[in-house]
Parts: C-alpha cells; sequence; structure tokens
C-alpha cells in the first residue's frame, strides 16, 4: 500500500466519516448544507484547459461530453457520479471521464442529474432516461456502457429497473459498471452484522450510516421509484450484465452475497472485482497508485475485452 494511499486513507478517516456521522444525527441540517453547496458552479473555463469537453442540455438535464484525444469514438459511457445524491459531482470527474474517453475509445457523457433534497427520485431518475434517450440516437445500445460510482452506481441500475418496471420501450444498455453500489436500506441484521465488523476498517462510510439511512430517506420523495432505495427487492429479470466493484476495506461489501445469489435467481450476469484493503470507490482517487489497475480493467470492460480482470 502506498504512502499516498496511507494519507489519503488517514485524512478520510478524519474528515470525511466523521462528517457522515455528524449527518445521520442531524439530517436537516446536513440537507440544508448540502443545498447551499450544490448552488455552486464548475469552474468550467478552468476545465476547458484540461478537458476536451462539450456541454449540453436535454430537456433541462445538464451533460457534459467528454471526447477522447486524437481518437474517433466508437462507444459511449454514461458517467454518473457518486455522492449520495446530495454532494454534486466536480473536477475529479472530469479527470476520470477524460482517462476513461481516451483508454476506452469512448465518449463520456458526464449526466449531471439533479440532487436530494430539493430533487425527487423520480426526477433524478427522468435526468439520467432523458440523456440515455439521447445517447441512444447517436450509439446503438448494443455500444452504450452506463457506468457509475456509489450513489451513481445504484442510480445506472435504477435507471434500468425504471425501464423494466415501467414497459418503457427502451433498449438495454450493453452493461453496468457499479462502483461500491448499495443495494439494500436498511441492510438485513446479517448484513449489519457484518458491517459492524468492517467498520473500523472503513475510512469513509460509517456501519451507523447504513443502519439509520432509512430514517434520513423518509425525508425525501422517493414516490414511484421505491426502488431507489432497497433495488434488490424488486425484479432484475432483463438487466444488463453487471461488473460490481468492491474495496475489501468497504462496509458496503457486506451486501455483495445477496446481489449474487439474486442475480443468479434471476438470471443476470455479474462479475466482480474486489480490491484487497482498497476502501469505497478508490478508482475514483486518480492520484493514488492503487487506482491504476482496477481502472485497467474498467476500461477492459467498456472495450469488451475477453480479459478483463473480473470474475464470476
Amino acid at each position: 500500500m502506498s504512502i499516498r494511499y496511507k494519507l489519503t486513507e488517514f485524512l478520510f478517516r478524519h474528515t470525511v466519516k466523521p462528517m457522515i456521522k455528524k449527518a445521520i444525527k442531524n439530517p436537516d441540517e446536513y440537507f440544508a448544507k448540502q443545498e447551499k453547496k450544490q448552488k455552486s458552479k464548475l469552474p468550467l473555463e478552468k476545465l476547458h484547459k484540461s478537458y476536451d469537453f462539450e456541454e449540453k442540455c436535454i430537456s433541462g438535464t445538464l451533460y457534459y461530453v467528454v471526447k477522447p484525444k486524437n481518437k474517433v469514438a466508437n462507444r459511449l459511457v454514461l458517467y454518473f457520479f457518486g455522492g449520495g445524491y446530495t454532494i454534486p459531482g466536480d473536477s475529479g470527474d472530469f479527470e476520470f471521464a477524460q482517462y476513461m474517453a481516451n483508454q476506452s475509445q469512448a465518449e463520456v457523457w458526464l449526466v449531471w442529474y439533479p440532487l436530494f433534497p430539493k430533487a425527487t427520485g423520480l426526477q433524478i431518475i427522468d435526468a439520467g432516461l432523458n440523456v440515455y434517450s439521447e445517447a441512444l440516437k447517436v450509439f446503438n445500445a448494443d455500444y452504450i456502457i452506463f457506468f457509475g460510482l456509489s450513489s451513481g452506481a445504484s442510480l445506472a441500475q435504477n435507471i434500468c429497473l425504471h425501464i423494466l418496471e415501467n414497459d418503457m420501450r427502451l433498449s438495454m444498455p450493453k452493461r453496468l459498471i457499479m462502483h461500491s453500489p448499495t443495494f439494500r436500506i436498511p441492510p438485513t441484521k446479517e448484513q449489519m452484522k457484518e458491517m459492524e465488523r468492517l467498520d473500523k476498517f472503513d475510512c469513509i462510510i460509517p456501519a451507523c450510516y447504513m443502519k439509520e439511512q432509512d430514517q434520513v430517506m423518509q425525508r425525501i420523495n422517493l414516490n414511484n421509484v421505491e426502488y431507489m432505495k432497497s433495488p434488490i427487492e424488486y425484479s432484475w429479470k432483463g438487466l444488463p450484465d453487471m461488473y460490481i466493484i468492491y474495496g475489501s476495506y468497504e462496509v458496503l461489501i457486506a451486501e455483495l452475497p445477496e446481489a449474487k445469489e439474486k442475480a443468479k435467481m434471476d438470471g443476470v450476469v455479474m462479475k466482480t472485482y474486489i480490491g484487497e484493503r482498497m476502501m469505497h470507490t478508490w478508482a475514483a482517487a486518480g492520484f493514488l497508485p492503487e487506482a491504476k489497475e482496477v481502472r485497467r480493467n474498467i476500461y477492459a470492460v467498456i472495450r469488451g475485452d475477453k480479459d478483463d480482470g473480473f470474475l464470476l
């Protein structure tokens, strides 16, 4: 494990994890703070100097089209940032998207979906659908991949569930790449016990957050999109192949065994990549040496390589 990783882990353990614990104790105060932060604007002029992208909008949803440098894209990735549906994406997402585009020969569309508590769950899902519908005008569904981080990973799956639950005439994307998703809120008693065991290793998400998150979600509007809370309780039949990434040192991995059983039961291909002693969504931290290998495997999945490093 690199010195840079250890320093980052120390920083997160003493800043991010306490912040999340505090949010659970006073969710109203947390939501109020996040609403203010959500009003901040991206430094687009600065970002344009480093990354090759266009700003676009469809049906009120912003998205940023990141193109591979010196290559013609032959596939498309819809990228859903993480942040618990309350924290907006940032410059790090553009960095990841540009590398992803270059290494995968793909256009990467950063979907700037609305956030809780102002937005409803349906509005968040619809934002993703708006951009996906536009993507289908450019690429066949067989050449479109959904990629998501944390809550963005869950959103990628939930958009597909929404299509199936509502019998929408939209083709499924080729595959889903889901980095550190949540499949059930709240966790089962068995999962919670495992999360409490893992809590001392997780430097970002405290086990108590998963235990109490159900109360927080009661403050937001999930009407008609209840699967955003526990997608595992709905049918997965018809979902694309799922490529799941977890760090062995994150509490959310406790939900993986049940998800594997669910995928098997519903006839969905699920492949996994487990980063030994890695934290939640470590692939997003491009400055970490440990992110390089998992990123290479993500790019391989996007390209459709046979040897992608994921296991059945």
